[in-house]
């Protein structure tokens, strides 16, 4: 497997953790935005829980303006300004205080060329649980103590809210921190790599 960069110490990771506040939830998807990789029944879900205090945040890249008009005439025509932002591409700090803020990161990706995505990775190692689908090696990543895997679309919201009142807590965040240090590190792709290598 792929490894992505580690953000914190152990100690910083403490700090930031003692810091969170679990009840105020902030759902993150960052991608390219591309139809198939999920975005949209993300942002369905902000209208579907619109009475709720919950904040959306995206980020990726568009692939077509046509997405594009469609998504922000969406958030228009449902009055989600308050709860849907939109950051285009980041990097970064920008992409570190997202990832910082989040409760949940959701990708419920059906893009056919779906095979490790590197974002479920990094959201492990900001102690964050993942709802996405069976697409490539997701199903491999996410264990039933990290996040929940859905096999249709139409299991999303019903996951959503299974996800929000049982993984958004401290000890999920730290079992998803020990998950991606034991086996998503940079260091430990290297030292997989390494081994390898020697065989």
């Amino acid at each position: 497997p792929n490894g992505v960069e580690n953000n914190f110490t152990a100690e910083e990771f403490e700090k930031y953790i003692e810091k969170k506040d679990f009840k105020d939830i902030h759902i993150l998807y960052l991608s390219n935005m591309i139809k198939s990789k999920g975005y949209f029944e993300v942002l369905k879900l902000a209208k579907l829980y619109s009475d709720q205090e919950y904040m959306f945040h995206f980020a990726g890249g568009w692939q077509s303006k046509e997405d594009e008009k469609e998504f922000f005439a969406y958030i228009k025509e449902n009055k989600l300004e308050k709860r849907v932002t939109f950051y285009g591409f980041v990097n970064g700090i920008e992409k570190k205080e997202l990832f910082e803020k989040a409760s949940l990161f959701v990708f419920p990706t059906r893009y056919k060329n779906e095979a490790f995505p590197l974002s479920i990775l990094e959201a492990f190692s900001y102690g964050i649980p993942v709802l996405s689908t069976n697409e490539g090696s997701i199903s491999d990543i996410v264990d039933s103590e990290s996040g929940v895997i859905i096999f249709q679309l139409n299991d999303l919201s019903i996951a959503f809210q299974n996800i929000l009142k049982n993984f958004v807590n401290k000890n999920v965040a730290l079992y998803c921190r020990k998950k991606y240090l034991n086996s998503f590190s940079l260091e430990k792709f290297e030292n997989n790599f390494i081994n390898c290598l020697k065989k």
